[in-house]
């Protein structure tokens, strides 16, 4: 990995800043893509990460919707360690799109090429028309103990991806998960985009959008407790700033 990825296993204690908001949401700036459902194509490492890239792309560029980008064209294309519907990996996601200078393309190019080469390689160049940015920098950190800077980027700079443990996710229903959720780091297996938080109650928690469909959880999110590190949610956590 490159030096633009930083891996930290430092351990310090919880501390919510008390300047920060009480509750963060992106959704209601419009600037979050509708919940996708990756069905059985185990992509969710392409999905959290072009999601979070079109809602940081609204928020710098003060738009009040998102636009949703060409998923397919980092399924087929991604490499350096990535296998498509097999499975891929956030931050070498991450580091593929810097390297390469990837400008990814809207969801109507996409399916535009799409017909054309019928989905079955990397047929996708970089978008050239609109102002669709590139990855400029990118971390990719464990916060555990530290889940205070997710929630002040959260509140300051935007959505954020991380790596989670999903195993017991097929279960939730609703409400916020405080328990049965285990965090090691070895089994981390599914990426999210977190898209805000909530500190008013008395269980804080984040706001976790999913790839499941909108039938999942909370018409596709989950509300996952903060500062227990949950599900491994503060184990791999990835702050993207474009060009």
């Amino acid at each position: 990995m490159k030096d633009n990825i930083i891996f930290s296993r430092a351990r310090r204690d919880l501390r919510i800043p008390k300047l920060l908001p009480k509750v963060v949401d992106w959704r209601e700036k419009g600037v979050i893509p509708a919940v996708k459902s990756q069905g059985s194509c185990g992509a969710c490492w392409a999905i959290s990460v072009v999601d979070t890239i079109s809602s940081i792309s609204a928020i710098k560029k003060a738009q009040s919707n998102a636009t949703d980008l060409c998923i397919e064209q980092v399924i087929n294309c991604a490499g350096n360690g990535n296998y498509g519907c097999e499975g891929g990996d956030t931050c070498r996601l991450l580091e593929w799109m810097r390297e390469s200078n990837v400008k990814l393309n809207t969801l109507k190019d996409c399916e535009t090429t799409q017909q054309l080469k019928n989905g079955t390689e990397c047929a996708f160049q970089n978008a050239t028309v609109g102002d669709y940015m590139a990855v400029e920098k990118f971390s990719c950190v464990s916060l555990v103990d530290r889940e205070h800077l997710m929630l002040r980027y959260l509140a300051t700079r935007g959505p954020i991806v991380a790596a989670v443990n999903a195993a017991s996710w097929q279960y939730y229903l609703g409400g916020v998960v405080q328990y049965h959720c285990d965090g090691s780091y070895e089994d981390l297996n599914h990426a999210v985009e977190i898209v805000g938080y909530n500190l008013e109650g008395t269980i804080p928690y984040y706001l976790v959008k999913n790839s499941w469909g909108p039938r999942f959880g909370d018409h596709g999110y989950i509300k996952i407790e903060i500062g227990k590190n949950l599900c491994g949610i503060a184990n791999r956590v990835s702050f993207i700033e474009l060009m």
